[in-house]
């Protein structure tokens, strides 16, 4: 279990964030290991904590990295631009584990599916009747 804590101190300028660093595993034959990151340094003077799954944890914080890099050029950083990272953040890494999948169970890509022929996927729930999931047209 992750423990993490923030406050908000200097009048709003400043933001201290706490986080235990002991890991745990799902598998119970894993002792706990006692100095594992929970915190990860952003650009731009960001920092992330992070609970849950590690390999998750680790591949959204690099990914958020690269996302709030790519906003070193604005002139002002707003919450709209830090959401819009984390919400992309998001998307990539979801993106990359549904193609994963799509690759095992599959043999494409997401990418390749999307470009496939609608015919190649057929029709699911037409009938030769051109009824559609028991109703006509």
């Amino acid at each position: 279990m992750t423990v993490g804590i923030g406050a908000i101190c200097q009048s709003g300028q400043c933001v201290l964030m706490v986080a235990d660093m002991r890991g745990s595993f799902e598998d119970a034959s894993l002792p706990p290991h006692e100095y594992m990151g929970k915190q990860y340094p952003l650009p731009n003077g960001f920092n992330v904590n992070t609970a849950g799954a590690k390999v998750i944890c680790q591949s959204m914080a690099s990914e958020l990295y690269t996302q709030i890099e790519k906003l070193a050029k604005k002139r002002c950083i707003y919450h709209d631009h830090i959401r819009n990272a984390v919400r992309e953040t998001q998307f990539l890494e979801f993106l990359y584990r549904v193609d994963h999948e799509f690759r095992f169970h599959l043999g494409t890509t997401v990418a390749k599916w999307q470009k496939m022929q609608k015919t190649t996927l057929g029709i699911f729930g037409r009938h030769s009747s051109g009824a559609t999931n028991g109703t006509r047209k």
